[in-house]
């Protein structure tokens, strides 16, 4: 994100299904290393299917990553989905 960032890039964005942001501060952390903005996958909130589709499961660790993001308001999050 620093990179990008001392590189000239104005706006740095992430595309990703969020199970790493579940851990405290990391997703601050890349905030402030200059991340703008992020596009967050989520398959589904149904648990069942979440597990079906990730193999395991893991909808409560995206359901904490999400309470994390929710926690950086200066942090654009787009939440995409595929119908």
């Amino acid at each position: 994100m620093r990179r990008a960032r001392d590189a000239g890039f104005e706006d740095v964005q992430v595309f990703t299904n969020g199970l790493l942001l579940a851990y405290p501060d990391r997703a601050r952390a890349l905030v402030e290393a200059g991340l703008g903005s992020l596009c967050l996958h989520v398959s589904t909130l149904d648990r069942e299917t979440y597990a079906a589709v990730a193999g395991r499961d893991l909808l409560p660790v995206l359901r904490q990553a999400m309470d994390e993001l929710g926690r950086l308001p200066s942090l654009e999050v787009t939440v995409l989905t595929v119908v």
